[in-house]
């Protein structure tokens, strides 16, 4: 057995790159690296056709942009041969807790005089450029190494192949396909390291199944984006590619994630490609349990759909609406003294009773604000009464002759009402501008004749229906404007899109 001191970046480029990735690289307790060459393994045959690197990392925790990889271990595979071999502790440029080094075998004492990860950048990157990567986990093992190499301002964009998926669809009736799992059920030895097993795996797999069904399953894997382990890819393989709305299930059928897209099946893989790179993607994925989807004709309809369910069933991964700003209006309500009182709400805040008596659409307070100043000033209105008036006394206005005095009581309710009624539309057109529902009918852009129309009243999405016989008077509960629905309709409408249209719906009224 050939012998050497701990063996440096220097030290490595005395020796041939081949010959160093001959080596197998382990740490003895006497703080030297045992070099082993691995002729046993290198006499395996994998049945893999192609260029392969099998990985195993190991790493200080799951957090991808946090936490550091402190050990990897890299066989290539070419054409069914190993034909190189690489491990190598890396110094994390951190002190492990006592419980980590007994989790991965790993000591601070052992990773002092690794190299970082800087160090071995370029002959990992030369290493795994143009292979096919394949981990237990894969999508854990390449978050890592992919966000190690983006460290170093390099890029690493690979296939990714998931031995736990791969087993998963191999071995459908295994409880548990944890590498320990897989050792006791293909008899494999226990004491095998992740790296030496994903070799003993691939070798024993052919024993149980065929060289050829192992690759149409290879195949598989690789024409599907990475997706969570507990996912068939039987199921995912029907994803249709067109508009509509997904959603993300965990344990016991619970609701993670609702998501709309006009191309279903790109952007619910897109979930899981990278899906390490961000904490929150991360505990997605790691408990998505099941998908399931509702196809709609186009953006609208999934839109709409969206953001009702989000807003019913509150799913635990989705945040509140954030996607479209808070909308101000003007709204008019009666005071305690019977005067018309002006004041400015946010759209979501006006109840859907007093819908018919607000003016205005406003991106911001104060241009609301504003505009509700000049129309005060310009029909001799008062300050008092108003917003900007803390108490009916009174006001400036009133002793400069501004304001003709409702403040003072020398101006009626009625007087003061009357006045301001015929300029009431100056301040903006009303939110609701219809007399009944109405129905936004969407065509599909592939095909004009197919058609859905969305039923909305008041800014409330009442369904959507392939025939407008269909629509129903069903009353909604919601008190106030739904301004997720305000937004998605103004929105298609103000664009006055070729496949979008406004109906006009006739009897079907509002029931309160």
């Amino acid at each position: 057995m050939l012998q050497f001191r701990y063996c440096t970046p220097f030290m490595v480029n005395h020796l041939s790159m081949q010959h160093f990735l001959y080596y197998n690289l382990s740490y003895s307790k006497s703080h030297s690296f045992r070099h082993t060459k691995t002729i046993a393994l290198k006499k395996q045959q994998i049945p893999l056709k192609g260029d392969y690197i099998l990985i195993d990392v190991k790493t200080t925790g799951v957090r991808a942009t946090i936490d550091k990889i402190i050990a990897i271990e890299l066989h290539h595979v070419k054409n069914g041969k190993i034909v190189s071999h690489l491990s190598t502790l890396i110094n994390p440029e951190m002190t492990l807790s006592t419980q980590l080094e007994k989790q991965t075998g790993v000591t601070n004492e052992m990773l002092q005089t690794a190299p970082a990860f800087s160090q071995m950048a370029k002959k990992l990157h030369t290493f795994l450029k143009g292979k096919i990567l394949i981990a237990h986990d894969a999508r854990f093992a390449y978050a890592f190494i992919k966000n190690a190499f983006k460290a170093e301002n390099m890029v690493l964009d690979e296939k990714i192949i998931c031995t736990l998926r791969l087993t998963r669809l191999l071995f459908p009736d295994l409880n548990n396909h944890r590498s320990i799992d897989l050792k006791k059920h293909l008899a494999l030895d226990l004491t095998l390291t992740d790296g030496s097993f994903l070799v003993a795996l691939f070798s024993q797999i052919v024993k149980v199944i065929s060289p050829k069904d192992l690759m149409h399953a290879i195949d598989l894997l690789k024409k599907y984006p990475s997706m969570p382990g507990a996912l068939a890819l039987q199921h995912t393989k029907h994803i249709p590619n067109t508009p509509g709305v997904y959603r993300f299930y965990g344990k016991n059928d619970e609701l993670l994630y609702v998501g709309k897209s006009l191309t279903l099946r790109e952007s619910i893989f897109a979930h899981f490609i990278h899906d390490r790179s961000a904490k929150k993607s991360l505990k997605l994925s790691q408990q998505v349990k099941k998908i399931d989807w509702i196809k709609t004709v186009g953006e609208c309809g999934a839109l709409l759909l969206e953001a009702q369910l989000i807003k019913t069933k509150t799913p635990l991964f989705n945040q509140l609406q954030g996607r479209n700003a808070t909308l101000y209006t003007i709204q008019a309500v009666t005071s305690q003294h019977h005067y018309m009182m002006l004041e400015v709400v946010s759209l979501s805040e006006v109840e859907t009773a007093n819908i018919q008596h607000v003016y205005g659409i406003f991106k911001l307070r104060q241009q609301a604000a504003a505009k509700l100043k000049a129309f005060i000033n310009e029909n001799n209105l008062c300050y008092s009464i108003n917003q900007f008036g803390k108490a009916l006394k009174p006001c400036f206005r009133h002793q400069i002759q501004k304001c003709i005095g409702a403040c003072a009581h020398t101006e009626t309710s009625d007087s003061y009402n009357a006045r301001i009624l015929p300029h009431l539309k100056n301040l903006g057109p009303n939110p609701w501008p219809f007399e009944n529902r109405i129905a936004i009918k969407e065509s599909c852009l592939k095909n004009k004749e197919k058609a859905e129309f969305h039923i909305i009243d008041k800014w409330h999405y009442l369904g959507t229906v392939k025939q407008l016989d269909e629509a129903n008077e069903n009353a909604f509960d919601e008190s106030r404007i739904d301004i997720d629905t305000f937004n998605i309709v103004r929105h298609f409408v103000t664009q006055k899109l070729d496949h979008i249209g406004l109906i006009k719906l006739k009897g079907l009224t509002r029931r309160h």
